[in-house]
């Protein structure tokens, strides 16, 4: 698929690798999350189905995707979804700062353009929990 120049499965968002989160936890903490395995989506590409979801706008942490608990590991996540052929959304179990509980959002996903090999920051995923949340101002701290 890359070859051609196309993604499938890919739905925008640019997360962190939450493996162990004992680790992470003054982070996470920090952030007003939950000390526990998962991916924090940090980032979403403007104008795809993530950021159009409320991704993005400030670190959140996904615990289960499709149901499935999430380990913080990419292999936990690709199974979750299935069969990149056949998926068309999946939904995230979301923990946002200061929740009280996790929120349920499905997100569609789809075939993109790859553009691997170039050197396009915009759309890669920086780490922002923790000391960089400080730097997001106030609004977008509060969008999610």
């Amino acid at each position: 698929m890359l070859r051609s120049g196309t993604s499938w499965g890919w739905n925008g968002m640019g997360f962190e690798h939450i493996v162990d989160p004992q680790e992470r936890a003054s982070d996470l903490l920090s952030a007003g999350l939950p000390v526990q395995a998962g991916l924090a989506v940090v980032t979403a590409t403007e104008g795809t189905p993530a950021a159009e979801a409320g991704f993005g706008r400030s670190p959140v942490l996904v615990t289960a995707v499709n149901g499935e608990p999430m380990d913080g590991s990419m292999p936990t996540f690709c199974r979750a979804l299935g069969n990149p052929e056949e998926v068309r959304d999946a939904t995230f179990t979301v923990w946002q700062g200061g929740a009280s509980a996790p929120a349920e959002v499905t997100v569609p996903f789809g075939c993109a353009p790859f553009r691997g090999g170039t050197d396009d920051r915009s759309t890669r995923s920086r780490p922002v929990i923790g000391p960089r949340l400080a730097r997001r101002d106030t609004t977008s701290r509060r969008q999610l």
